[in-house]
Formats: structure tokens, sequence, C-alpha cells
């Protein structure tokens, strides 16, 4: 359960300075925070019976399963948060993709038609070359 908890969710002892004689194991006191005893397991008792083990394995393999699948669903949370990122990244590049394509037809029909203009410009300019200097007089003897 440990393992999803925010550090500012877990307690913490605070930090002693090295001079505090608290700091020494014949000062020390407990915190405040940690006033509940460590609980005691004895898992290899051979005067245990059977029917006092069974509730202790019992839930410990419920915390288990429970610790799996907390572990599960969470990998799940993120696998399913990197495809839904590398689906929309996907899908960014191919709109990225189709712009620049757009652009690039774009700017060939633009080139076209500067082309047509010039061309149409050129024949415009001969057919004005044509008639200014006038029709060519050809004198045979």
């Amino acid at each position: 359960m440990l393992a999803w908890k925010t550090s500012a969710e877990v307690v913490r002892m605070e930090e002693i300075p090295a001079g505090d004689p608290q700091r020494t194991v014949l000062g020390f006191e407990a915190d405040k925070n940690f006033d509940q005893p460590a609980p005691k397991f004895n898992f290899d008792d051979p005067f245990e019976e059977e029917e006092d083990r069974l509730p202790k394995v019992t839930r410990y393999w419920k915390a288990r399963d429970q610790v799996r699948t907390q572990r599960e669903s969470r990998y799940r949370e993120l696998l399913d948060a990197e495809t839904a990122a590398a689906s929309w990244k996907r899908a960014e590049e191919a709109a990225q993709k189709q712009r620049e394509a757009e652009e690039e037809e774009k700017k060939a029909k633009e080139k076209e038609k500067e082309e047509e203009k010039r061309k149409e410009q050129e024949k415009r300019k001969g057919k004005e070359k044509e008639k200014e200097a006038g029709p060519s007089l050809s004198i045979s003897f």
C-alpha cells in the first residue's frame, strides 16, 4: 500500500541534528507519531494449531491479492494513458503531415498560375512587338 502514497502522505520522524543527545541510543525518545507497538507475527511457532495458523495465512494472501490487484489496475491505467498519448501523438503528426502536404499543393498551384501568367505576358509582348514592327514589306525585283 505504501508504494502508491505521495511523499507528503508518508509519516516521517523529524530529523535530529548530529549534536543532539537524542541521536544516540542512550538519549533515544520515540516520536509521538509512532506510539503504536509493532505487530508481532510468529509464523514458525511449532506449538501453534492449524486453526490458529489458517487465519494468518488467509489474511496474508488476502493482503497480497489486494496489493496485486492494485498494482495491476495501476499498470492498466498507465498503459491506457500511454496508449492514448501515443495515438494522440500519431494523430497530431498525421495532421501536421496533412497540413504540410496541403501547403505544398498550394505552393505548386501558385507556381503554376505564376508560370501561366508569365507565359501569357510573353505572348502579349510578342504580339505587341509584331504590331510595333508593322507588316514586313518585301520588295522583289
